[in-house]
């Protein structure tokens, strides 16, 4: 068995914007799965999670006076 996973260009510069601006970025997909022939034999939910692991966060406890 074999399959490709297709996205979309706008999807991938939205999550591209997401990732460069937030440093991660969670998205849903629905997959659909077919043969060779383009016969549907399966539709796949998933959720995909991609983090920038070079992006600085903000601290969290920037107003927090010790």
């Amino acid at each position: 068995m074999e399959y490709s996973v297709q996205l979309s260009e706008e999807i991938l510069e939205e999550c591209a914007h997401i990732i460069r601006t937030k440093g991660k970025v969670v998205k849903d997909f629905t997959l659909e799965i077919k043969d060779k022939s383009g016969d549907l034999c399966a539709t796949v939910r998933c959720e995909t999670y991609i983090r920038d692991l070079n992006f600085t966060f903000p601290s969290r406890n920037r107003n927090i006076e010790p």
